[in-house]
C-alpha cells in the first residue's frame, strides 16, 4: 500500500490520521520523519481542503509543524534548482543553435561576396578585352 494512499470518503492519508491521533508529539515525530523520508505527499489535502500539517496545527503538534514547514522548503528549493537547472539547459541549447545559425548565415554571405568578387573580376576581366578591341596594344 502506498504511504500516500487515502481513505475514500475522508481522503485522509496515513499523515492526516497521525495528526488526529491521541499519541504525544514525541513519539509522533519519528514517524512522520520516515514518512517523510519514503516520500509521503505532505501537500495532500482531506475532503475538507486541508493538509496534515493545517489539521496538525488544531491539535498543537507544533513540532511536526515545524518539521514539515522545513522539509516543505527544502521540497520547494529542489524543485526550483531542478526548474532553474533545466532553464539554463535550454537557454545553453537555444545560444548553441542560435550560434550555428550564425555561423550558416556568416558562410552563406562569404560565399555570396566570393561570388560578386569572382563577377566583378570576370566583368572587369571582359571589360578590359572589349576596350582594346579584343587586342591587345603592343609597347613601343
Amino acid at each position: 500500500m502506498s504511504v500516500n494512499a487515502r481513505v475514500s470518503d475522508t481522503q485522509f492519508t496515513v499523515l492526516h490520521f497521525l495528526m488526529m491521533s491521541r499519541r504525544e508529539e514525541t513519539e509522533l515525530l519519528p514517524i512522520v520523519r520516515w514518512l517523510v523520508g519514503t516520500g509521503v505527499d505532505t501537500s495532500c489535502q482531506n475532503a475538507s481542503g486541508r493538509t496534515a500539517a493545517e489539521m496538525g496545527r488544531a491539535k498543537d503538534r507544533t513540532r511536526i509543524q515545524h518539521y514539515l514547514a522545513q522539509e516543505a522548503r527544502q521540497k520547494s528549493r529542489k524543485v526550483k534548482k531542478k526548474e532553474e537547472e533545466k532553464t539554463r539547459a535550454a537557454a545553453a541549447a537555444v545560444s548553441a543553435a542560435r550560434v550555428r545559425e550564425m555561423e550558416e548565415a556568416v558562410a552563406a554571405l562569404l560565399l555570396e561576396l566570393e561570388a560578386e568578387e569572382e563577377a566583378d573580376a570576370a566583368k572587369k576581366k571582359k571589360e578590359g578585352k572589349a576596350g582594346d578591341g579584343g587586342r591587345k596594344k603592343k609597347k613601343k
